[in-house]
């Protein structure tokens, strides 16, 4: 597979070790969500039902901003694309 310039890879102490959906911090910086590429591809489909929902709604522009972006996140640099 060919090297994503998105993803930021970051090596786990051991093999065995499996880094589960939730909360990750890397050092003293903030928190954050990781979510596994196998459990993304649902995310992704309910948040999109989420936008279409918002998209028929008025004035819900800043909401959308950020799902759509975590929707493209996911579509671009999580799910393994075929070759």
């Amino acid at each position: 597979m060919e090297k994503n310039s998105q993803i930021t890879q970051i090596t786990v102490p051991s093999e065995s070790e499996r880094v589960s959906t939730g909360a990750v911090q890397f050092n003293d910086d903030w928190p954050g969500l990781f979510i596994r590429g196998d459990e993304a591809f649902a995310l992704m489909l309910e948040l999109k039902e989420v936008l279409k929902t918002l998209a028929e709604q008025n004035d819900r522009q800043c909401q959308t901003h950020l799902i759509g972006s975590i929707v493209s996140i996911i579509e671009q640099d999580v799910i393994v694309q075929s070759a």
